[in-house]
């Protein structure tokens, strides 16, 4: 997990964008099923959000199941 000491809260961007160039790099969609799961304790950096939203814009519909796990 990345964290910023000025928000205190994980970035969680990097780990979406790691999983975009894993995907993109080793598994095309149209031959593998691509299965995300997160867990979280709820807290991403403000200003990490709309990068998230972003990031999970285009990783979502790529994807055959997404789950959210919030400990």
């Amino acid at each position: 997990f990345f964290g910023t000491g000025s928000t205190g809260g994980t970035v969680v961007s990097a780990a979406y964008k790691k999983a975009e160039q894993i995907i993109r790099a080793r598994y095309a969609a149209s031959d593998w099923n691509i299965y995300f799961a997160q867990a979280s304790d709820g807290d991403n950096a403000y200003n990490d959000d709309p990068e998230c939203k972003k990031l999970l814009s285009r990783l979502l519909p790529a994807s055959q199941y997404y789950a959210y796990i919030e400990i």
